[in-house]
């Protein structure tokens, strides 16, 4: 399942609040602009795990 984490967004980076230590994620970006949405983003291969700080 999907989520949006940001919309409207313009930066080259970003931090992804509200993740649950000791999951997995995947991301994948798309771009938007007058035309549209981007073509199909890549997806990471590799579930991002979030460390105990």
């Amino acid at each position: 399942e999907w989520f949006t984490v940001l919309e409207h967004y313009r930066r080259t980076h970003c931090v992804v609040p509200e993740l649950i230590i000791g999951n997995g994620y995947y991301f994948r970006v798309f771009s938007q602009n007058m035309v549209g949405f981007s073509d199909r983003a890549a997806t990471t291969k590799e579930p991002v795990f979030i460390p105990r700080p």
